[in-house]
Parts: C-alpha cells; structure tokens; sequence
C-alpha cells in the first residue's frame, strides 16, 4: 500500500488538522466514535502550516466550533487530515443525543449517543433533538473551504453549521465507557506532536 493510501488509525480525542491550501489549515477534533463513523468538530481557528508543531492543545479545543457532523476516517492520510496530538474532548458540551422516528408512526425517540439507551421523546426534544446523519469527509472539507471564503457556500452545507443541542450527557447521564475512559485516561499533552504515522 502506498503511503497516499494509507489511512491513519483515528483514536476519540485526536485533534487533526484539514488544509486550507499550501500554507494554512483548519483545526478540528474526534469527539466520539460510533461503529465505523467519527463525531467531529472544526475549530474556528485557522493556523500556518509552519506554526501548527507549536499550538497548545487548550488554544485548539478552547477556540469556538463552527461545523460539527458524523463522517468516516477516508481522508485521514497523508497529504489530507493530518493527527497533531491527542487532548481529551468536551464530550459532556459536545456529544449529541440522536432523535428518530415520528408522530405519525409510533412517535419520536432519542438515544444516546452510542445508542446504547432510548426512550420517548418529549415533544421539546422531538423538536430540538437531530437525527443521526453521516456526511463524507469530502462534504465536511468543502464546508471548511465555503466557510473561508474559499468556495461558495452550499445548502447542504447549512446543517454542518455547529449548533448547541440537547446532549448525550443532558438526556441520560454520564455513559459507562466515559468513567471508564476517564480513569484511564493519561495526562493531557501540553503543545501539539507530529510523527511520520501523521500521530
């Protein structure tokens, strides 16, 4: 397999960057996992390529999140998403409950994030709660770039925007796998790391 082909393993937590053009890049992070599909969030912070080895990792998931989406791992690899380093994320702010379902079939429910927990929706959380949906990591790319100005803006980018919804946490509490993980857990890196695995 050649290196352009090789897709990095992509851990909970890893914070990535996504190229604007030769010189800068955007910077976003994994906060969750479901099966195949990663829950991300680009950052509302554009670096030089040159300077990106000397960020902090709580300048990077301190800045304020402009897109959010499920997608997959297919751009993370050389020339594409590089991994910079690894910080614990803001699931309890970050990691979305999922609604599905409709009135007018046996109602609305939500789950958790993993769907591990479901139940009845109140009709606040039938209105505000999303549904599950998973873009490729081409369309988020694309968002990035319209949202720099660097390709026009497209309807189907608008529900990328990131907005504040209900969360996993809010609706059912702290999952068993984030206890887990946070005992586990080792000391957050301080600056951002590179290597030739793109970790």
């Amino acid at each position: 397999m050649s290196s352009q082909q090789q897709v990095y393993p992509v851990a909970v937590g890893d914070v990535f960057t996504v190229p604007l053009n030769d010189s800068k890049m955007v910077l976003g992070q994994v906060i969750g996992k479901y099966t195949k599909a990663l829950y991300v969030i680009i950052f509302d912070l554009v670096a030089p390529v040159s300077s990106v080895q000397s960020l902090h990792l709580s300048e990077v998931t301190a800045a304020t999140p402009i897109l959010a989406r499920m997608t997959f791992d297919a751009r993370f690899r050389p020339g594409m998403w590089q991994i910079v380093g690894n910080s614990i994320p803001d699931q309890r702010r970050f990691l979305p409950a999922f609604s599905h379902g409709s009135e007018d079939y046996d109602g609305v429910h939500v789950t958790n994030f993993d769907r591990s927990r479901m139940r009845r929706a109140t009709a606040d959380e039938a209105r505000r709660v999303p549904h599950l949906t998973v873009d490729s990591p081409m369309v988020v790319e694309k968002a990035v770039r319209a949202h720099h100005g660097l390709e026009p803006w497209r309807p189907v980018y608008d529900d990328l925007r990131y907005r504040p919804t209900p969360t996993s946490w809010e609706l059912f509490g702290e999952p068993r796998s984030a206890r887990a993980d946070s005992a586990r857990a080792a000391p957050e890196q301080q600056s951002v790391q590179g290597n030739d695995h793109g970790r």
